[in-house]
Parts: C-alpha cells; sequence; structure tokens
C-alpha cells in the first residue's frame, strides 16, 4: 500500500510540474508578439508587415508588434531574435537580404535554415529597372546601346544589398559595362538617379513607384516572368530574350529554431489566414508586391532556392567584398 501511495504521489507531482508547460503551449499566445525587421519604418517591408501584424493581432487576440531594427545587413535583428526564448513571442521577418548576406564569406555568424525554423512567406516584391531622368536612356534597347559604347554608372541600395547583386546577375547575363555606385539605402540611390550620378538601377517595384512619372524615374523593364498589372506597358526582361533575369526582394516570417513545432503550425495557419483576406491582399497588390501563400515546408525549400541561387551569383560575379 505505501509503494502504491509513494507511486500516486510521483505521478501526481509530475502532472503538476508539467502541467504549466502545457498550459502555456495550449494557450498561446498569452502575450504581444514582436515581428523583429531587418528594415526601416515606412519602407514597402514593413508596409506588408504592418498590415499582416494587425490581422494577426485580431486573429490571435494578442497584440503584433513591429520591431524595426535595420542595419549591418539584416544581422542587428538576426542576433537580437536569436538572443530571445524559442517560445514563439519574437519572430523575424526573413528577407531576400539573408539569402544574399549568406553567400558572401565571413559576413555572418549563423545559418537562416539551421539556426531558425521557417514559419511561410508574405510577399514577394519584383524588380525593376530604372532610368535617372537625366538620362537619355528611354527604353532596354537604349541601354543596350549605350553600355556597348561607354560604362554606364549604375546605382544599388548598397553593397550586398538584393539590387546590387541583380545588377551584377544581370551583368554577367547580358555583358554590359557598369561601373557599380553603391549608395546607402534605396532613398539614397534613387536621390542618385534623380540627380543623374547614376544613369540607371535595379530597385523594388514597390519602392519604385511613388517616384514614377513625368520628370521622374522611367520604368525600363521587370526582371519577372510577366508584366505586372500596374506597369503593363513595361516589358519583362524574360520577354526580351534573357529569361534567367528573374529577381526579386521578398519576406517571410521564420523564429528561433527551437520554437515548438505546435507554435510553428499555429503562427503559419494565422499568417497565411492573413494574407488570404481580400483587403490585406489589395494591399499588397497595389505597393506592386505578390501575396505569398506558403506552407512551412513550401517557405523552407523556396529559401534554400534563394540561398542557392544567390550563392551562384556572388560566386560568378567575382564580386569581392570590404
Amino acid at each position: 500500500m505505501k509503494l502504491l501511495s509513494l507511486n500516486r504521489l510521483i505521478t501526481s507531482v509530475a502532472c503538476l510540474m508539467a502541467m504549466p508547460l502545457a498550459l502555456a503551449q495550449g494557450a498561446y499566445p498569452i502575450k504581444p508578439i514582436s515581428i523583429v525587421l531587418p528594415a526601416a519604418a515606412g519602407m514597402g517591408a514593413d508596409v506588408v508587415a504592418r498590415v499582416i501584424a494587425e490581422k494577426m493581432s485580431r486573429q490571435l487576440g494578442q497584440s503584433v508588434l513591429i520591431d524595426n531594427r535595420p542595419g549591418a545587413g539584416g544581422l542587428i535583428a538576426a542576433n537580437h531574435v536569436l538572443a530571445a526564448a524559442p517560445d514563439g513571442y519574437t519572430l523575424l521577418l526573413n528577407a531576400s537580404t539573408f539569402a544574399i548576406q549568406a553567400g558572401l564569406p565571413g559576413k555572418i555568424t549563423y545559418s537562416i535554415q539551421r539556426d531558425f525554423a521557417q514559419i511561410g512567406g508574405m510577399a514577394i516584391f519584383p524588380q525593376l529597372l530604372v532610368a535617372s531622368p537625366k538620362t537619355d536612356v528611354a527604353s532596354f534597347a537604349d541601354f543596350i546601346l549605350r553600355s556597348k559604347k561607354e560604362t554606364i554608372n549604375t546605382g544599388s541600395a548598397g553593397i550586398g544589398s538584393t539590387s546590387h547583386f541583380t545588377m551584377e546577375m544581370f551583368k554577367a547575363i547580358t555583358g554590359v559595362k557598369i561601373n557599380h555606385v553603391p549608395y546607402k539605402g534605396t532613398s539614397d540611390m534613387q536621390l542618385g538617379l534623380m540627380s543623374g550620378d547614376v544613369a540607371i538601377g535595379f530597385d523594388s517595384l514597390a519602392a519604385s513607384v511613388p517616384r514614377l512619372g513625368p520628370g521622374q524615374l522611367k520604368p525600363v523593364a521587370v526582371a519577372t516572368n510577366q508584366r505586372v498589372p500596374m506597369l503593363p506597358s513595361v516589358p519583362t526582361l524574360l520577354e526580351l530574350g534573357y529569361p534567367a533575369m528573374i529577381s526579386s526582394s521578398w519576406t517571410g516570417l521564420s523564429a528561433p529554431a527551437k520554437t515548438p513545432v505546435a507554435i510553428l503550425d499555429r503562427l503559419n495557419v494565422e499568417l497565411r489566414k492573413a494574407v488570404a483576406e481580400p483587403d490585406v491582399k489589395a494591399r499588397i497588390e497595389s505597393l506592386g508586391a505578390v501575396p505569398l501563400d506558403q506552407t512551412r515546408e513550401q517557405f523552407s525549400a523556396f529559401l534554400d532556392s534563394e540561398l542557392e541561387k544567390w550563392a551562384r551569383v556572388i560566386r560568378e560575379s567575382g564580386v569581392k567584398m570590404q
């Protein structure tokens, strides 16, 4: 009898010890969730994240907050999330920046796949080739013709940015002569284009749209496999004869690697539900972006393909990072 009572006591204590963990997992979320962004407020990725976060807040019954931590090619944001508890309350806005940085020797000390668990995609932002209003380049044919005669100054949002390596990929495929001028972000690059300091450059469609029009940036081509609805007269690089020239920025959601699977699955369900809402889809598309609806496995496979693509582009470009 004493042995039976002791076994019951041990079982009861074990159940009591396990109860807080079970309740915490079952009740998730019980406090606000933070999405850490490697981008500044007001950028396309920030706008999309805020729209989705607002929807997820309502669905989850808890605030989903945006924490902007730009700088160092995403390193600041990534390290902040890696230092957080893997409990589903501190998430990372994964982005194409991380896939590119992974291919640059010595740039990062973590693995975006090994050290993070993938939740799902948010949106894709096509890359747009835009020309300065101060240049006589008015079309893709003009650009190619001029590049055969002289070296053209091209701008980017910075060394290691998507716009930088999209141009490097374009250079390798087309053989154009360019002189890369890196800026400290998209806004500075656009100012360089507007002033005529650089003649042409790649930028995300979302960031470029507000500056398109008479006397402003001139859209030359999009790096997509089909024309974008908001710029129906702008050709794709695919139809111009460069099928390999598909490039975009993108965003998704990730968490520290040891986050419980049940929480990751719940977040994937809520993320996909938010992205599917008509008003969210309309807002994303109004930015020139494409909403993503992916399972955790699909987003992870997409990330793998992006890591492979940009590692190849970086390797073949021969660019030496300072």
